[in-house]
């Protein structure tokens, strides 16, 4: 029964959210990336307040009984990132193999970047 509870208001929240927006009593947007809905509608106050409900039951519903499902096996895990700040990468890696790998893509990355800029270059000056 962990998580049915949560994922049923949620779904139910957003259901009554688009119900609302699709009748008229709500409005929506997206401001730069951030989406909004706004209205007067009791069922956008009821969709949010399911929604609201199950964002704080979610890690509650979790019992310490189930602790025997989720048995984490030991292995080594192996990540890493690159961080693009303009041209110039930073790669955070705990592997060696996967650091090269990072560094071969942050260099096509970069090629790819370098390419653009200079096209859009010569476009502007036509």
């Amino acid at each position: 029964m962990a998580g049915k509870i949560s994922s049923l208001l949620f779904i139910t929240g957003i259901a009554l959210i688009g119900y609302s927006i699709i009748s008229g009593g709500a409005n929506a947007g997206i401001f730069i990336i951030f989406p909004f809905v706004y209205g007067n509608s009791i069922f956008l106050l009821l969709g949010m307040m399911f929604t609201f409900i199950a964002m704080l039951i979610f890690p509650f519903e979790f019992s310490y009984e189930n602790r025997e499902d989720f048995v984490m096996e030991e292995r080594k895990t192996r990540a890493g990132g690159i961080i693009m700040i303009g041209p110039f990468p930073i790669i955070i890696t705990n592997d060696e193999s996967i650091g090269k790998i990072l560094i071969y893509i942050a260099i096509v990355i970069i090629a790819v970047m370098v390419a653009i800029s200079i096209y859009s270059f010569l476009l502007l000056q036509q």
